[in-house]
């Protein structure tokens, strides 16, 4: 215990006889800083805007739009017989029965009722002594609504003269059975002995027969598409057209049939992309490249068609069109209904929806997406005063979340002001470009919640740019050319999540401003 005592004594007899002159010292230590640049989630679904852009079967993100397109009212259906009986005998007591054939010489037209909206029936009698004789004429085909047939007074006339059909009907509505001859039936009154000539008379139908309402049978009978186009118009969110190439489209049609006659539906689909100058055109057929049938009406009420087209859609999709359309469309009508006689009044028309499906099922281009605005950041004073005094070094952190199959190269471009042009260097301070993996990718910078960490180191001028109060950062993405096509869903899991910081060692100590 002395030996400790004597040693602890002469140590303070040694620090005694020292001169220590020390200033006083704050103490100094290293601090990390860090400033927040950017916090955000892009959700695929962000896209849809449930016009253009919509989600589809399975959360496929969907470009879809739709048009319409419609015949003009039938109008009459018209021919001309152009059949006569000229210079028939007549004899006392004879009652003949005349024939003139309704065919249509074009083929076109088998009628076996019809409301005749127009018509004339040309003839002449010409009686030797219409004194002595009279003729009366019945047309049991053509009738009046109540089913009167026609009656005409021979009222002798060597001349050719005519009757109005108009308003009368020919034939029986639902027999179902086409009306071959227009049937006269001569009843001759006559003085003189039997069988003695008394006159002579003609028949002919060589004007055109329209009714506004018929049935029948009609061949090689077209009716255009064309009375109330609606052309489609795209509008692609940003660039979107430019960066893709589709692999897969549908059309939809729906169609609204009020004639009573089977029919094959032709047109074709007409696609611009008014930024190229690109046009396509494409047949409408079935994928055995056939022409649509569609359904007749009924007597309760029109047919309703849905066909769905994928033969050839693509091609004409793949240029990204911003206009589509329906153009050089007609009706055909061969035949009937069925086999049996179809209808139609002149009122009647076809209405036709239609819908262009585009699944965002693509091989991606190469193309630059540039946001529209700069982001904003405001540094306060403090972290000004840090960043421009007392910094030791600091870098760009960015921690990525890319749910989409889609990886990307992106630029980020750093100024003092909102007027950040990238095409321009002279109107930012500096850029830095990095890489975004798609989803599903592994490697050493990807952290246990699959996050991608970016560092993008900064030189000490670039980070006296983060001294100014306001910084703007704007951001441009290239997409990576994908080999094979893409498929993009827009589920609430398919999102890019980005998150940047300026991460920064200041120097805090007692020494320093």
């Amino acid at each position: 215990m002395k030996k400790v005592l004597i040693l602890f004594l002469g140590a303070m007899l040694l620090l005694g006889a020292c001169d220590i002159n020390m200033k006083p010292r704050l103490p100094g230590w290293d601090v990390d800083l860090t400033l927040p640049l950017l916090n955000e989630r892009f959700l695929v679904s962000e896209l849809v805007d449930s016009v253009n852009v919509v989600v589809g079967t399975n959360d496929i993100l969907t470009i879809t739009t739709t048009g319409e397109a419609s015949t003009p009212e039938f109008g009459m259906v018209t021919f001309n017989p152009n059949s006569s009986e000229d210079n028939l005998n007549l004899q006392s007591g004879v009652n003949p029965e005349i024939a003139l054939s309704l065919a249509d010489p074009t083929g076109a037209v088998a009628i076996s009722y019809g409301h005749m909206a127009s018509g004339r029936l040309e003839f002449f009698i010409d009686l030797i002594d219409p004194a002595q004789t009279t003729v009366l004429v019945t047309l049991p085909d053509v009738t009046m609504p109540d089913g009167t047939p026609m009656i005409i007074s021979s009222n002798d006339n060597p001349n050719w003269r005519s009757v109005d059909l108009s308003g009368y009907r020919l034939g029986v509505q639902n027999s179902g059975t086409v009306v071959e001859y227009l049937r006269i039936n001569m009843q001759v009154q006559s003085n003189q002995p039997h069988m003695t000539p008394v006159g002579t008379c003609g028949y002919r139908l060589n004007s055109n027969i329209s009714s506004d309402y018929f049935e029948g049978y009609l061949y090689n009978y077209e009716r255009a598409v064309d009375g109330t186009y609606a052309t489609i118009d795209i509008d692609y969110p940003e660039d979107f057209d430019q960066a893709v190439g589709l692999q897969e489209a549908i059309i939809y049609l729906h169609l609204n049939n009020e004639f009573g006659f089977s029919a094959t539906f032709h047109g074709q689909v007409h696609s611009v992309n008014e930024k190229t100058g690109e046009e396509r055109w494409v047949n409408v057929l079935d994928d055995n490249g056939q022409p649509f049938e569609v359904e007749a009406a009924t007597q309760e009420g029109p047919s309703i068609t849905e066909l769905s087209f994928t033969n050839g859609i693509s091609e004409v999709m793949q240029i990204m069109p911003n206009r589509v359309e329906l153009v050089n469309g007609y009706l055909l009508i061969n035949g009937g209904s069925g086999g049996v006689p179809g209808f139609v009044s002149s009122t009647n028309r076809l209405h036709c929806t239609y819908q262009v499906d585009m699944p965002c099922h693509f091989i991606v281009h190469e193309h630059v997406f540039t946001m529209q605005r700069p982001s904003e950041v405001t540094v306060s004073a403090e972290t000004q005063n840090q960043i421009q005094n007392r910094l030791l070094d600091a870098a760009l952190t960015l921690e990525v979340v890319n749910r989409i199959p889609l990886g990307a190269t992106a630029t980020l471009y750093v100024g003092n002001t909102e007027q950040i042009d990238p095409t321009d260097p002279g109107s930012y301070c500096f850029s830095k470009q990095l890489t975004l993996q798609p989803s599903g990718y592994v490697g050493p910078d990807v952290d246990a919640n699959g996050a991608q960490i970016i560092q993008l180191t900064l030189n000490e001028t670039e980070l006296q740019v983060f001294g100014n109060p306001r910084v703007y950062v704007l951001a441009s993405m290239s997409l990576q050319e994908s080999l094979v096509p893409v498929t993009i869903y827009a589920s609430p899991a398919d999102y890019i999540q980005i998150r940047g910081m300026l991460t920064a060692k200041v120097k805090v100590s007692g020494d320093l401003p």
